[in-house]
């Protein structure tokens, strides 16, 4: 598995679920002390739901057997091996 694929493969693991971080829209106008007591709120469960998700795909990514691992390790070292043909190929 190359570089492209292991960026497909592994960056793109929250899928879906990304797309909608945040729990609910925030206030449009923050004029005031309560709007802004509203988009603090807001912020705060959205930071919540992002540090969530994070650990959940953390988790999910990391190898749960000894062949996942070394499947991996194989993954990986295809992708230097793609990186450095790729620096081999540029100018100075």
């Amino acid at each position: 598995m190359g570089l492209a694929a292991m960026i497909d493969r592994y960056g793109a693991a929250g899928g879906a679920g990304l797309v909608a971080l945040a729990p609910a829209a925030p206030p449009a106008y923050f004029s005031d002390i309560h709007t802004l007591a509203q988009l603090k709120e807001y912020l705060q469960r959205a930071l919540s739901e992002v540090e969530h998700r994070e650990r959940t795909l953390s988790a999910r990514l990391k190898p749960t057997s000894k062949a996942e691992a070394e499947a991996l390790l194989q993954e990986l070292h295809d992708a230097v091996s793609e990186v450095e043909a790729l620096k081999d190929r540029l100018p100075k």
